[in-house]
């Protein structure tokens, strides 16, 4: 926490209070659109996976489709609710 306090208080003072808003308002902008995007390939790729039936086996543990279901339901709300954001 200290560390941003003191990143913000110095890229205030080189780049000027309103071009380092902008700035902060352009990074916040790409962040969720990154993010939305990520979010919307795994709820993409739990979907595929639950419709196709295909397994997936870790350590000898066959993962149910169920969490599959679940986890696109979860992941796929939030890149909806992140697509929404301005």
């Amino acid at each position: 926490m200290f560390k941003e306090i003191v990143a913000t208080y110095l890229f205030t003072k080189l780049l000027g209070k309103e071009r380092a808003e902008k700035l902060g308002a352009v990074f916040q902008k790409y962040t969720i659109r990154i993010a939305t995007i990520v979010f919307g390939f795994i709820a993409i790729a739990h979907s595929i996976r639950f419709a196709l039936g295909i397994d997936i086996l870790i350590a000898g543990w066959v993962v149910p489709l169920w969490g599959s279901l679940i986890v696109a339901i979860i992941v796929g709300f939030l890149a909806f609710g992140l697509s929404k954001m301005k």
